[in-house]
Order: C-alpha cells, then sequence, then structure tokens
C-alpha cells in the first residue's frame, strides 16, 4: 500500500487513524467558522457553546494526532508502542513517544538518563519539547478528558466519583483567539514530534523553525491572558463589513 501515491510503507491501522483525523479536523474547522460568525454577531449563547465544542475538539485531535503517530509503520515497533500506551495518561503517553523516540535515534539505553546520556543540543530540544507537552499542553490534552466526562463546572479527584477537587468551579473557557492558538501550538508539536519518530535528520533541520512557531502561539497566550487581544479581535471582526449572503470563513 502507499500514502496518497507516494511509496511509503503503510498498514490497515494506521490508514484508519489517518482518516480519523482527517475527520476531526473537518469538524474543528466548522466549528471554528460557527464560532467567529457568532462571535461576529455577538450571539452570547452560542459563543459559550462554541467555546466549549472548539476547545474539547483541539483536545480531540490531540489523541487522534498521537493515535496517528504511534501507528506510523515507520516509527516505533510493537515494544515501544505497548509501553507508549501503558503510560497514565494521555499527556504522558505524548511524554513517552518524545522519550522512546529520542532512545531510538540517539542511542541511548533505556537504563540511562536522557539528561545525561544526550549531548548538549539534543538534550536541550528533548527538555523543550517535554516541557512543551507537560507545561503547554497538558492541560488542554487532560481538560478533554473532564469535559467529554462530564464535569464542566466541578471537577472530580483522579479515580474518585463523590469527592472534588478543592480549588473550586471551572467553568471558564478559553476564548478562541486561545484555544485558536493552542490548536496551532499543537500542529506545530504534533509535526516536530512526528519527524522525531521517523527521521532523525528531518527533525534536526526542521526543529528551530518548527519551535520558533509554536514559541510565537504561546507568546501569543500569554498576551491573552487578561482577555485584551480577545477583545481587541472582537471589535475587529465585528468591524468587518460582510455581504448580506457572504459566508464566514475560517
Amino acid at each position: 500500500m502507499t500514502r496518497q501515491g507516494r511509496s511509503f510503507p503503510t498498514t490497515a491501522e494506521y490508514e484508519k487513524h489517518s482518516e480519523n483525523l482527517s475527520e476531526i479536523r473537518k469538524f474543528r474547522v466548522q466549528i471554528e467558522r460557527l464560532h467567529k460568525s457568532a462571535i461576529r454577531r455577538n450571539a452570547a449563547p452560542e459563543i459559550s457553546t462554541l467555546a466549549r465544542t472548539q476547545y474539547l475538539t483541539v483536545g480531540i485531535e490531540a489523541e487522534a494526532v498521537l493515535r496517528k503517530i504511534v501507528a506510523d509503520p515507520t516509527g516505533f515497533n510493537d515494544n515501544e508502542r505497548s509501553a507508549i500506551w501503558s503510560a497514565r495518561s494521555k499527556a504522558d503517553q505524548w511524554l513517552k513517544v518524545v522519550e522512546l523516540a529520542f532512545r531510538r535515534h540517539y542511542a541511548v539505553l533505556l537504563h540511562e538518563s536522557l539528561d545525561i546520556a544526550l549531548d548538549a543540543t539534543p538534550r536541550h530540544r528533548y527538555q523543550s519539547m517535554s516541557s512543551v507537552i507537560h507545561d503547554d499542553l497538558r492541560p488542554i490534552i487532560e481538560q478533554r478528558n473532564k469535559i467529554a466526562h462530564g464535569q464542566w463546572v466541578w471537577h472530580l479527584r483522579s479515580g474518585k466519583e463523590d469527592l472534588f477537587t478543592s480549588d473550586g468551579p471551572h467553568n471558564s473557557t478559553p476564548d478562541y483567539l486561545t484555544v485558536s492558538h493552542y490548536s496551532k501550538m499543537l500542529g506545530e508539536i504534533a509535526d516536530l514530534v512526528l519527524f522525531l519518530v521517523v527521521s532523525r535528520p528531518t527533525f534536526e533541520r526542521e526543529f528551530n523553525n518548527g519551535y520558533a512557531r509554536f514559541d510565537s502561539h504561546r507568546t501569543a497566550i500569554a498576551n491573552n491572558a487578561n482577555g485584551v487581544a480577545y477583545q481587541d479581535y472582537i471589535k475587529e471582526l465585528q468591524a468587518t463589513k460582510r455581504k448580506p449572503n457572504s459566508q464566514s470563513s475560517a
């Protein structure tokens, strides 16, 4: 079999995960368009609903991307895949993917610490990517699980059905601008992880530019922490003159 006419090895499982991801991305694009339209019309109930849906969809996409990467037949073997899926959480599975890919391409044995065994440049890249997943993407990856399991205001403690977290309700969902940047951050890191898994030379060639694009989205999220950038975006969007029968675009 080939991938879109190109001579890359593939499997039935990989093709199915690819189709799942493609459909999820189409869905996300439509949600983004509906969300923008609601913002333009200042339709508050729609904005609230679509913000949560957009946020949830990015988390769903993160899981679908992970499954496609792990299933890639040019990457991991069955033992490595088993180790990845045995990790406790989705964020931990992403971290395990990065760890095992670095071990494979830089010939680091399982009993050796990557922080010690790797030379300076690959060690910096390993630590940077691990930090991205742990600090930046973990919230959106794990909030998906909370939202999907009905914990929209109060979050349960892990493994408990009658004990809630003590840090108050969680009824605030990031705005359109922030979630859009999260989505783009996910795309940049997913590309780097895929390069890392299947090709060390490609990863080393693409890392700096890919990470710079990721970092620009992280900076935009930080700059919008007080919501000022989003309010400016609303004003710009609502000021845009539109023809009566024009369709909203992403």
